[in-house]
């Protein structure tokens, strides 16, 4: 993200819950009747709320500046069955990664539930049917 304002005011650009870079890498193998999906999923770090209060000549606590960025994989096979079904079992974060943590954040979760989930590693298993 370029440039993050409205109507001319401050770009919000690398504040709180506006990271300057965010992507997703999508990586898909398909070898005869399996498929294998790897994707990378990538925020980049952001302005801490004590970076915010120190911007705006307020005290920062002892607290970091920046919060760190913060990047997961999530893993998924799929097996094509003759009968036009399709059983996938999958992986959601791998590594079971926390969010980003900001010691100040106000919203009582302790992290920007709009950038991050706090779900952890969720596996899941789903079966598709085509008629």
């Amino acid at each position: 993200m370029n440039d993050f304002s409205f109507d001319g005011g401050d770009d919000l650009t690398g504040d709180p819950g506006y990271p300057e870079f965010r992507a997703t890498l999508q990586n898909q193998w398909t070898y005869g009747d399996f498929t294998f999906v790897w994707n990378i999923n990538h925020i980049d770090s952001t302005l801490s709320t004590a970076g915010t209060f120190v911007r705006g000549g307020g005290s920062d606590y002892g607290y970091a500046h920046t919060l760190p960025s913060w990047t997961t994989h999530d893993l998924q096979a799929t097996w094509n069955a003759p009968w036009n079904g399709k059983i996938t079992v999958g992986v959601q974060n791998v590594a079971d990664k926390d969010p980003v943590l900001d010691p100040l954040d106000d919203s009582g979760r302790g992290f920007d539930f709009n950038l991050y989930d706090g779900y952890g590693r969720v596996p899941y298993v789903r079966y598709t049917q085509n008629f």
